[in-house]
């Protein structure tokens, strides 16, 4: 339930603590996972889908997830 200043300066944040760290993000966001450098999208508990937001944005499992996310917030 963030608005999107605090989200945009959160996420500049995250940013930050990533090019020192490991960090796990678990989100809905889009933005937010495309600016990762590795998704891992689980279902039902099994990992079925790893890879660059490159490589995700071909794969059926990303492609099935995107299209359930509510972009109007």
């Amino acid at each position: 339930g963030l608005d999107s200043e605090l989200e945009l300066a959160l996420r500049e944040l995250v940013q930050l603590f990533q090019s020192q760290s490991i960090t796990i993000i678990v989100t809905h966001r889009l933005e937010t996972i495309l600016s990762a450098s590795q998704i891992l999208l689980i279902e039902e508990g099994q990992c079925c889908a790893l890879g660059k937001p490159e490589e995700m944005k071909k794969n059926d499992y990303f492609k099935k997830f995107v299209s359930h996310l509510d972009f109007n917030h």
